[in-house]
């Protein structure tokens, strides 16, 4: 055999390499590197997957500053915004006056939604940050979250904000790749689909 490490052949004895176990190390690379990038890069392929994880999610949706206002089909809406949160996290709770802002001026003439996505660790901490920041857009409700496939669009860190269309295409996400763009970068691309 081939020792990957000293660029040698193996010898009989001695070595912690054994016929065979390079062809296994490239294996698990493969393996671990084209996971990660599936678990960044898969949602984009999957449109049909992503509508069926939205419309699945209907349902549990409310208003959490007015829960008893109506609701109307999610994707009547051409773009939704996915916002992935928690009252717990500094850049979140400096992020979402913004998203509110921006909702409160664009929401009247423009069709999008956002739904936000609890990343606290009860219901009360979810109600307490959505009513504390003004979220005026639709929440899934905590006791749905887990048992939801919602979690597909989200990153590794918070704030996160995933874009798709009404289709499911995933238009933009807060990371690409491995590299954390932020919440702004995907309100830029929604900014320039609205225009």
């Amino acid at each position: 055999g081939w020792d990957f490490v000293t660029g040698g052949k193996l010898g009989n004895r001695g070595s912690h390499w054994k016929q065979g176990d390079g062809v296994l190390l490239i294996l698990l690379v493969v393996v671990f590197f084209g996971g990660a990038v599936g678990f960044f890069y898969f949602k984009s392929e999957n449109p049909r997957k992503n509508l069926a994880i939205l419309k699945s999610v209907q349902g549990n949706l409310f208003y959490p500053l007015k829960p008893e206002k109506g609701l109307t089909d999610l994707l009547n809406n051409s773009y939704i915004l996915v916002y992935f949160s928690a009252h717990w996290c500094g850049p979140c709770r400096a992020f979402t006056p913004e998203l509110v802002n921006y909702y409160k001026t664009k929401k009247r003439c423009e069709n999008f939604e956002v739904v936000f996505v609890s990343r606290d660790s009860d219901s009360q901490a979810m109600m307490s940050y959505a009513i504390e920041t003004g979220m005026p857009w639709l929440a899934i409700k905590f006791k749905a979250i887990s048992a939801s496939a919602i979690s597909t669009f989200a990153g590794p860190g918070i704030p996160c904000l995933a874009l798709l269309n009404r289709k499911g295409e995933l238009i933009s996400h807060s990371y690409v790749g491995t590299t954390y763009k932020g919440p702004h970068y995907v309100l830029e691309e929604l900014n320039r689909r609205l225009k």
